[in-house]
């Protein structure tokens, strides 16, 4: 996620273009192969897949939520998935950027899908309608229409 988000800044800026194709080119595939490589992992339960990609695709509103409820948990609480997530993101860039980041990574998913085993391909059906309801906001489908983004 971090990558996208990287890639969606540089790609909002006059020099940064020819950045962002390079890290499309170079990144893109290694980072879809690593989410695969864990959503195919054997040894993990169907829930803890659909937690992280919960984690993973989530709008503005689950990010807020995210983020209020790990402020109200007991600071002795082990952190979660959802918390490393959230935070190391948070700071990084702004919702929309944060939100294009997720598009984008949801692209390369599907476009590479066909690596995923069946456990791993029902998981990410299930947010089929998250990406569905991210593109039908109007911020996100204009950003997405007018940008310059580097799809491989």
């Amino acid at each position: 996620l971090m990558i996208s988000a990287f890639k969606v800044s540089l790609s909002q800026q006059t020099h940064g273009k020819s950045a962002s194709e390079v890290m499309t080119d170079l990144l893109e595939k290694t980072t879809v192969d690593l989410l695969g490589a864990l959503l195919n992992a054997a040894e993990l339960t169907q829930e803890f897949r659909l937690t992280l990609l919960d984690s993973l695709f989530v709008d503005e509103q689950g990010f807020s939520n995210q983020i209020c409820k790990k402020q109200s948990h007991d600071s002795l609480t082990k952190t979660s998935l959802v918390d490393i997530l959230s935070l190391s993101v948070e700071s990084a860039t702004s919702a929309r950027d944060l939100l294009l980041a997720r598009v984008i990574l949801f692209q390369s998913v599907m476009r590479y899908s066909s690596e995923l085993d069946k456990d791993a391909k029902l998981a990410i059906t299930t947010k089929l309608q998250w990406f569905l309801d991210i593109l039908a906001d109007k911020e996100i489908y204009s950003s997405v229409l007018s940008s310059q983004l580097p799809m491989a």
